[in-house]
Order: C-alpha cells, then structure tokens, then sequence
C-alpha cells in the first residue's frame, strides 16, 4: 500500500503496489528517490520511485535465498541501506550477513542533473569535475563529451559558469 503523508494527523492511501513477486515484504526503507525492500525468499529489492512514487520500478535485486521465491520467513530479514559509502547489507536468517553494492541498480533510475555536465558517467553532483569540463570547454561551441552550454546557447561562457556555480552541490 501507498500512503500519502503529507499530512501525518490524515494519512490517505493513494494506490496499491504489487511486485508479482510472492515472496513476503518487508523492512523496506526510502532513501532518496529508491526503496530498498528485504523479500524474505526473495533477498533485497530495489525499486525506482523517481518517476511515479505509485507505481515504482524495480532496478535490482540480489536473492539471498535463491531456493525459491515463494512465502515464509526464510531468507532476508532485513535490509540497511544508509552507509556513507552506499554500500547496502542484507541480514539473511540462513545465510548471514551479505554486502553488496547496489550502484550499477541505482545509476538506471538516476534523475537528470542538468547541471552535473562532466562527461559521463555524471556524479549527481555539481562538483569540480563539472567546472573542470566547464573551464576546459570554455569559449567554444559544445562539443560532444561536454554538456556545460547550460543556457542552451552554443557556447560555454560566463552565463553558463554562473549556472554552474548557482547548483553547485548534490543534484536535488
């Protein structure tokens, strides 16, 4: 279920959500614009809710239980997803402890950062690579590696460096 909290003294339920998966859920977290979810059977899911919080997108999973994907309590009992590092750690009833690193699911639902214009892969951030590509671009019309012509006018000049410099930090 889909609860809208927006007013905690009103919660209102505003959809439904079924992964097709029949193992049971639970112990889910949000951390940004994902949920990552331990599935007993079925280990760590990750789901995409950049787009439409209602209707997430799973971009990963690691199956700690890879008997089976039915109900019970076997399997993952709970998932941590909040390390600096990004890494996520599964506590698995029957097998342990599992650390994994979930980056390659996490880039596939990334939200634009007009501003991260480092050739790719983009960090999420505006950082000093950004300004790095910025500088080296300067002057010149965009190139092909390059995004930093933020304002759209075929050139990479004060404008830009600006625009830059105005979202400098974690892309929201």
């Amino acid at each position: 279920m889909v609860f809208d909290v927006s007013d905690l003294a009103n919660p209102q339920l505003v959809g439904t959500y079924d992964s097709g998966v029949t193992a049971a859920d639970h112990n889910l977290y949000v951390k940004g614009n994902f949920i990552f979810e331990a599935e007993y059977h079925a280990g760590l899911r990750i789901f995409c809710a950049v787009d439409d919080p209602i209707n997430p997108v799973q971009v990963g999973w690691f199956d700690t239980y890879p008997a089976n994907n039915t109900g019970g309590t076997s399997g993952a009992w709970g998932v941590y997803p909040f390390f600096p590092s990004g890494t996520v750690i599964i506590s698995d009833t029957f097998e342990g402890l599992f650390v994994v690193d979930p980056s390659a699911a996490l880039a596939a639902c990334a939200a634009p950062c007009p501003w991260d214009c480092q050739a790719a892969p983009q960090s999420g951030a505006v950082d000093v690579p950004d300004l790095l590509a910025l500088l080296g671009a300067w002057g010149g019309p965009q190139t092909l590696d390059t995004t930093c012509d933020l304002d759209g006018d075929g050139f990479i000049a004060v404008p830009d460096l600006l625009e830059l410099l105005g979202n400098w930090g974690p892309c929201p």
